[in-house]
């Protein structure tokens, strides 16, 4: 993935799986933000707060396949982060998430990188390009 700004492209990140043909595979690459859902007093007029956790960042699900001279990707990439919030009449602790998704199916040859897609950056100049390169392992 390289992140683009107008026409600079920033430090790209690189992330990489091993596979087998036929096999699903995923790989997350974030955080996780927590959320409160909820709220309940004791008999004791005590009050236990309830939490849970959302993913936050790249998450890309994938299932690559053999061909003749390569192999097809089948994939997912999405993207959400956390949107601050302004503010409002009536502000709430929880986050905003914003997500972006991509979903397609790409051929691959041995040692090409393949442009996937891209996803504008929401707010910004910027976006994101994903490339997918399949290499054979020794």
């Amino acid at each position: 993935m390289t992140e683009v700004d107008g026409t600079k492209r920033l430090e790209p990140q690189r992330f990489s799986t091993v596979a087998n043909a036929g096999q699903r595979f995923t790989l997350k690459s974030g955080e996780k933000v927590p959320v409160v859902t909820g709220s309940y007093n004791h008999e004791d007029h005590t009050s236990q707060t309830q939490m849970t956790y959302l993913d936050v960042g790249w998450n890309f699900d994938s299932t690559l396949n053999a061909t003749g001279d390569g192999a097809q990707l089948s994939m997912k990439a999405e993207r959400s982060v956390v949107v601050p919030r302004g503010p409002g009449p009536a502000p709430t602790p929880d986050p905003a998430i914003r997500q972006s998704v991509l979903t397609g199916v790409v051929a691959l040859t041995v040692g090409k990188p393949v442009m996937v897609g891209s996803m504008a950056v929401p707010d910004s100049t910027r976006h994101v390009e994903i490339e997918a390169t399949i290499e054979l392992m020794p």
